[in-house]
């Protein structure tokens, strides 16, 4: 017995320094192709290599009962502090950290390959720090002329003016500041990823664990981070208080610091989801997090408290659009326009535009997603053990499940779901990750569309999946 558990530590510990290897060699990978549209099948490969390797082990892990990298780096299933840990998994520990940034900085100089978001995102930081609304000019408007860069040419849809809220602009233009380009995004974004880290490091073992390797560590986080640089990273910050806020299990009723913060989550919720709507505002269906009921008598809050909460989010709103409101409705006029055209990657959606008009599988698309945003926060306890799911459970499928009903689906609208899913070591939500870049396909098409087969290809792997995964929970429940 003993000879077969030293055995599988050993498997578990060359898997784990594996990682490291596996992927700064798929990085260096992504980076020597010069022409990546070009090259679209190689290219994806290495990232589905990458991707469906990581996953592999995970669920290797997860087999053995461990809490990926959980049984090397200590004997508990989460990390607690930094001198709990054995002194091989102290070096595991910086071992991995360091690949995750080492991946992310070795991206950092090239020009993102798939994505031509960052280079809108880089338009509006320049624009915006020569004092121009952005609101009121599209990219190719003749006013504009002597603001153009040398990578004007790169940006889409030059006719369109911006579709970012007026806090995604404040954060573009900080970018700006630091470099102009896409140089100065990645910096930023680098800077906030780093942020988050050590943050939830010195949170201690309610935050930090062996989970967050999850996060750090998937090839496909590491790309759009590290490559593409897209805004939606920029909403993890605004989970972390949120998250904290809610640590039933984490409070002390007799700290009154932990007491003020249970106290005040409501409202602490409601700022931190008003931020993030100011980023992107499909994250607004969080706001669905009001409709989870207390877990018990010292979480409990009155109705009418918990819901006068909300009264600061038109307050936070009205404050960022305040200087636009002579424009309000040109600020309002690209994002709508989007969201009533613009179609892409959604199985849901193409099947449904079939048999229905365009108009009303918007609609009911829409309607779905925050009718089933709600249903994870009410439903927050399981019909069987009744066990409370954490707050990190209910966003993680808040922001991730209703979004694959959404007409139009990016792999990056998941990057705050994957970090809470990560957290909370959900392996159903985290094999999101291994098929949505399948989506990058679109660049072998003509038209930027999906043919069916490529939608079956990455949807129906991700359905049977969860089947399985659902029986083999069913029949461990049985024979417990």
């Amino acid at each position: 017995m003993k000879n077969s558990a030293k055995t599988e530590n050993k498997i578990l510990s060359l898997a784990c320094w594996m990682i490291p290897a596996t992927l700064i060699l798929n990085v260096a990978g992504l980076v020597s192709f010069t022409e990546p549209r070009e090259n679209i099948f190689s290219y994806l490969s290495i990232i589905l290599f990458a991707t469906s390797f990581w996953f592999i082990l995970l669920l290797f892990f997860e087999r053995r009962q461990a809490a990926c990298f959980g049984t090397l780096l200590s004997n508990q299933k989460e990390i607690t502090f930094a001198n709990s840990i054995s002194p091989q998994g102290v070096w595991l520990l910086f071992a991995l950290s360091m690949t995750g940034l080492v991946c992310r900085l070795i991206l950092l100089p090239n020009e993102p390959a798939l994505s031509d978001d960052v280079w809108r995102y880089a338009w509006d930081g320049h624009i915006t720090n020569a004092g121009v609304n952005p609101y009121l000019f599209a990219p190719n408007d003749s006013a504009l002329e002597t603001l153009r860069t040398d990578w004007f040419h790169r940006i889409t849809f030059q006719n369109v003016r911006t579709v970012y809220p007026p806090l995604a602009q404040g954060i573009l233009a900080l970018a700006n500041q630091i470099s102009p380009g896409y140089l100065g995004i990645k910096i930023l974004f680098l800077l906030i990823e780093i942020t988050v880290f050590i943050t939830l490091y010195f949170l201690g073992r309610h935050f930090f664990s062996a989970y967050l390797m999850y996060y750090w560590l998937n090839p496909i986080i590491i790309f759009l981070n590290g490559s593409e640089a897209h805004l939606d990273l920029t909403v993890i910050p605004l989970l972390v208080p949120l998250i904290l806020a809610f640590q039933n299990d984490y409070a002390d009723q007799n700290n009154s610091t932990q007491r003020i913060w249970q106290d005040h989550r409501f409202t602490i919720s409601a700022v931190c989801l008003s931020l993030a709507a100011l980023i992107k505002p499909y994250y607004a269906i969080g706001f669905s997090i009001f409709f989870t009921p207390p877990e018990n008598k010292f979480t409990k809050i009155s109705f009418l408290r918990k819901w006068s909460s909300l009264l600061i989010v038109p307050l936070i709103i009205g404050a960022f659009i305040f200087p636009y409101r002579t424009d309000l409705w040109k600020l309002l006029e690209s994002p709508l326009m989007y969201s009533n055209f613009w179609q892409f990657n959604s199985p849901v959606y193409s099947v449904l535009s079939r048999v229905m008009p365009e108009k009303a599988v918007r609609i009911f698309c829409y309607g779905f997603v925050a009718i089933l945003s709600i249903y994870f926060n009410v439903r927050s306890v399981t019909i069987k053990k009744r066990e409370y799911f954490a707050i990190e459970h209910r966003l993680a499928y808040t922001f991730t499940i209703p979004f694959l009903f959404l007409p139009t689906i990016y792999p990056w609208y998941f990057l705050p779901g994957f970090f809470l899913a990560a957290l909370t070591r959900d392996l159903n939500l985290l094999f999101l990750s291994v098929v949505l870049p399948l989506s990058y396909l679109s660049w072998n098409f003509e038209q930027w569309q999906l043919p069916g087969w490529v939608l079956s290809l990455e949807f129906i792997p991700l359905i049977i999946f969860w089947l399985l995964r659902s029986r083999q929970r069913n029949l461990d429940a049985m024979f417990k």
